[in-house]
């Protein structure tokens, strides 16, 4: 751990892309506790922390709670979320670790939404940097998730298919949320959609 805080971007403005993206790419093949200059790899690293060691330690911008977007550059704005793989079949193939969670809902504001393109959801889900990394412990009290090492950076791109189900799963949750029927959603409802949203839902 570094002996001083490093200085933070507080805007979280960035003047390219590219600057944010070789940024990351600096973390390839290193462990969270290498990375980590503020001491969070102390606690042990549970899953928060990891996007926190990216957001300070790499990316140099302060962690926040708000509902925004984390990164903006110009006039556009991306969503940075870490997030684990794992190894299946022997290792001979690769797996999303755990559901990745755009947005939690909102019963207070979704109803009042009409719009996807204009949608909060999307403000976040349109834009998303995803930092990856093997999380293939088999024994998580002697091996911490701080030891797992990044693999890679990328900007998600979405297939017009997935784009579609995505737009409709949407409608389909804001519509029973308005309709007052938020407490029945369940996850045969849509296809992508309360995985995107998480389950469950906050005030916020």
């Amino acid at each position: 751990m570094s002996s001083s805080e490093p200085e933070l971007n507080d805007a979280r403005e960035y003047s390219s892309l590219e600057e944010v993206m070789n940024t990351l790419l600096t973390a390839k093949g290193k462990s969270f506790r290498e990375l980590d200059q503020t001491g969070r790899a102390l606690t042990g690293g549970n899953k928060g922390s990891l996007g926190q060691i990216i957001e300070e330690s790499v990316l140099k911008y302060a962690i926040n709670s708000d509902a925004a977007p984390d990164i903006h550059i110009g006039d556009t704005s991306y969503e940075l979320k870490v997030t684990p793989l794992k190894h299946i079949k022997k290792g001979k193939q690769t797996s999303a670790k755990e559901r990745l969670v755009i947005d939690i809902i909102n019963y207070l504001t979704l109803a009042d939404e009409t719009d996807f393109e204009s949608s909060k959801m999307w403000d976040k889900a349109k834009n998303i940097i995803l930092v990856y990394y093997y999380d293939d412990r088999t024994d998580k009290k002697k091996e911490l998730r701080i030891d797992c090492k990044v693999l890679a950076s990328y900007l998600m791109k979405y297939e017009a298919d997935d784009l579609a189900t995505i737009k409709n799963d949407w409608h389909v949750i804001r519509d029973k949320v308005a309709s007052g029927h938020a407490d029945s959603l369940s996850e045969s409802d849509t296809n992508y959609g309360l995985s995107l949203f998480g389950v469950g839902g906050s005030v916020r």
